[in-house]
C-alpha cells in the first residue's frame, strides 16, 4: 500500500498485518471529515459496522510472537 511507503523507509518491520476495522459513527466527533465519511456511507463506498476477522489477527499474532523467540543455544 502507497501510504504506508514512508513509514516503511524509516523502520524494518518483521511482519505486516493489514486488517479490516470497525466504523462506528456514534463513537466519532460531528466533524466535517465525520460527514464526508457518513456520505461515503450512504452511497456505499464503505461498509458501516465491525468488519474485524478476530481469528485472522490472532493468527498473525501467534506468527509474530513465534519472531520473537530466542534462537536456540548451540
Amino acid at each position: 500500500m502507497v501510504w504506508l511507503e514512508p513509514g516503511r523507509g524509516l523502520v524494518k518491520p518483521v511482519s505486516e498485518g493489514l486488517f479490516a476495522g470497525a466504523l462506528d459513527f456514534s463513537k466519532l466527533p460531528l466533524t466535517l471529515n465525520t460527514l464526508l465519511m457518513r456520505a461515503a456511507v450512504a452511497f456505499g463506498v464503505f461498509p458501516q459496522g465491525d468488519h474485524r476477522d478476530w481469528n485472522a489477527i490472532q493468527a498473525w499474532a501467534r506468527e509474530l510472537s513465534a519472531k520473537f523467540q530466542p534462537a536456540p543455544l548451540r
